[in-house]
């Protein structure tokens, strides 16, 4: 016999990445903590987004990648990353990926979950929401910036992450 998963409706589901512990290549300065990022304010800015240093400071083959320690494995249906309202940076917008791992201390098990190019750039202020059939297993989930552009401000931000799950 066949068991067919119901995909819950998000009224069932949490956001368990609310105030979980966060970690990044870098932050811009205490305004823009890594942890600022999973606090529930969607709009961003000091103090409710983060941010890694400025691109042109950082070695010239580093990532910037910002991630969320869920505490436990969690069974995951949706995904919700949104951007800066209040900010134009373009690329904090595109030439990203997200992924998620059972396994911190082996981030290279990972499986992409999204990923937004430079032709599908977020807008200001946007979210992209990532919504899965089945759910993903995962206790970690890193965004991960593809490129490393030079720019006089940050390559990446975020203002928002969710992660919904039963």
């Amino acid at each position: 016999m066949t068991t067919t998963l119901q995909r819950p409706v998000r009224t069932q589901l949490t956001n368990v990445a609310f105030k979980k512990t966060a970690t990044a290549s870098s932050e811009w300065s205490e305004a823009w903590k890594a942890e600022f990022a999973l606090d529930g304010h969607r709009e961003g800015g000091d103090g409710h987004a983060w941010a890694p240093k400025n691109r042109n400071v950082l070695p010239a083959d580093e990532l910037t990648w910002w991630q969320v320690d869920l505490g436990r494995l969690h069974r995951i249906w949706e995904l919700d990353l949104t951007t800066l309202s209040d900010r134009d940076y373009p690329l904090s917008r595109y030439n990203f990926e997200i992924q998620a791992s059972e396994d911190r201390q082996n981030m290279s098990h990972y499986r992409v979950l999204g990923r937004v190019d430079s032709v599908h750039s977020l807008p200001i202020g946007g979210t992209l929401t990532l919504a899965f059939d089945t759910p993903v297993s995962a206790q970690y989930i890193r965004v991960v910036k593809l490129t490393t552009e030079a720019n006089p401000y940050f390559d990446m931000a975020i203002a928002e992450f969710r992660v919904w799950a039963e």
